[in-house]
């Protein structure tokens, strides 16, 4: 395809742009940004007071009373036995033999977790949470009485 040139319409646009003057529309933009300038300058000049905040009620701002949850102490116990486990277990300098009463006192306060497992509604987040962490234990509990921290 071949496009031809019209040079009518390129002459005019040409020389419409070429006609303008550049002194009269530069000294308009600068008597434009000068009283542009001016008044951004007197409304800085200005302090604005902030306006109260009424009609928010209390509740809106009050997020720790819907988070408060007797099971959330629970799961953030029973996470510190498994990060303590996990940090002696990573550790080639501890025994096994000093894991055997964190597993126990995991095995102990599983029951607690799932009582407070079956008090949480399906829709709530920590529920998952608390589910997770008692298969890991579950899991680490099995790893360990079968032997596969073992070393031979």
């Amino acid at each position: 395809m071949k496009v031809n040139a019209n040079p009518e319409i390129l002459r005019d646009n040409y020389t419409a742009r070429n006609n303008a003057d550049p002194k009269t529309t530069g000294s308009e933009f600068s008597t434009i940004l000068e009283e542009s300038l001016k008044s951004v300058s007197n409304e800085n000049a200005t302090v604005s007071k902030g306006s109260k905040i009424e009609g928010i009620s209390k509740t809106q701002f009050d997020i720790l009373s819907k988070v408060e949850n007797p099971a959330i102490g629970q799961v953030e116990n029973y996470l510190n036995i498994l990060n303590e486990y996990q940090k002696k277990l990573g550790n080639l300098d501890v025994p096994l033999k000093e894991l055997s009463p964190l597993l126990d006192q995991m095995n102990a306060e599983k029951g607690e977790l799932s009582s407070a497992l079956d008090s949480l509604s399906d829709e709530d987040g920590l529920k998952g949470i608390v589910n997770e962490t008692l298969v890991v234990s579950s899991l680490e509990t099995i790893k360990f009485n079968r032997g596969d921290y073992n070393p031979q």
